[in-house]
């Protein structure tokens, strides 16, 4: 008997499709989205438009479907959303936000600073300043990205001195709002981490990036125990009280974190067809203490994307 209500944002992501063969038997799903053409692609699925998360109206919109269809689990996949959602669940007593916390939010939206507590910690360490310090600081080729973005906006690769300063005629950043890093060269991953509201860790899952384009194209589910190490520390040091996505890179045997997303990422679909469906265990997980963490995930499980075809009237 489906007696849950989850609310997921950012309906026209492409691990839609996955995610409601995944959860639309256990759970009645309302999806939601800026765009109001998403819900067509969603026929016989309960859609709903919604402002955009930086408007004015969204926070009262969003408390209206809360309360008219009894809303019990949210699950916000939008940066810019997550304060607010958590903002609404401090007030509506009733709902449940499958989110980190708001300090450990407001840490991974700031790039420095997290780059910065890192290092401090112990757990990652890449050199790293802010764009109006560096004077080839630590050499080209360099990666110059905006302090506050998301996804891989204004991320570019740098090789020399002209470059750089051609960033910022090309996109709208000053120098004091992005940061420098150096070039990492190494094997890329990505990572879900999967703790419920009460910090219980219930799942690290590593997977081998193979083609990269903004977003992961083509993955494996691979352990490794240096990330997994490095993922722990993130959950036991700093208390996320959520799920969450690291995004690293591995040179040699030394973790270096490039990236974390305080939500569920695009990959998070091949974490559950490795057999851990985060979504599910941090909904049926909520409020439970004493939780034991899982490594029976499927390794060599790949995910490929292409491009789909869809038409509407």
């Amino acid at each position: 008997m489906i007696n849950k209500t989850v609310l997921i944002s950012a309906a026209g992501g492409s691990f839609f499709p996955y995610i409601l063969k995944l959860l639309g038997g256990n759970y009645r799903l309302i999806l939601t989205d800026a765009l109001e053409d998403v819900g067509r692609l969603y026929p016989n699925q309960l859609f709903l438009k919604v402002p955009k998360a930086g408007s004015m109206e969204f926070k009262a919109e969003i408390k209206k479907i809360i309360s008219d269809y009894h809303v019990d689990y949210y699950i916000p996949l939008i940066d810019q959303e997550i304060s607010i959602v958590l903002d609404i669940g401090r007030e509506v007593k009733s709902l449940r936000v499958i989110s980190p916390n708001l300090e450990f939010v407001n840490l991974c939206l700031d790039k420095y600073k997290l780059m910065t507590v890192l290092k401090e910690s112990k757990i990652s360490q890449i050199k790293t300043c802010l764009g109006n310090d560096f004077k080839e600081n630590f050499g080209f080729p360099v990666f110059i990205k905006p302090i506050a973005s998301t996804g891989s906006r204004g991320t570019w690769r740098v090789d020399n001195i002209d470059q750089f300063e051609a960033y910022f005629k090309l996109e709208e950043f000053k120098k004091d709002q992005v940061l420098v890093q150096e070039f990492l060269a190494g094997q890329e991953y990505t990572v879900s981490v999967t703790v419920n509201n009460l910090n219980s860790l219930m799942a690290i899952v590593p997977k081998k990036i193979i083609t990269k384009k903004g977003i992961t194209i083509h993955a494996l589910t691979q352990r490794n125990q240096a990330v997994a190490n490095a993922c722990r520390k993130i959950v036991d040091q700093f208390h996320p009280s959520g799920p969450f996505n690291v995004q690293l890179m591995l040179v040699g045997d030394e973790v270096k974190i490039f990236e974390i997303n305080p939500r569920f990422s695009t990959t998070s679909i091949l974490t559950c067809e490795a057999g851990i469906d985060e979504f599910g265990m941090c909904i049926e997980n909520y409020g439970k203490e004493n939780i034991v963490q899982t490594d029976n995930f499927k390794e060599n499980i790949y995910l490929y994307r292409r491009w789909e075809n869809l038409f509407y009237k």
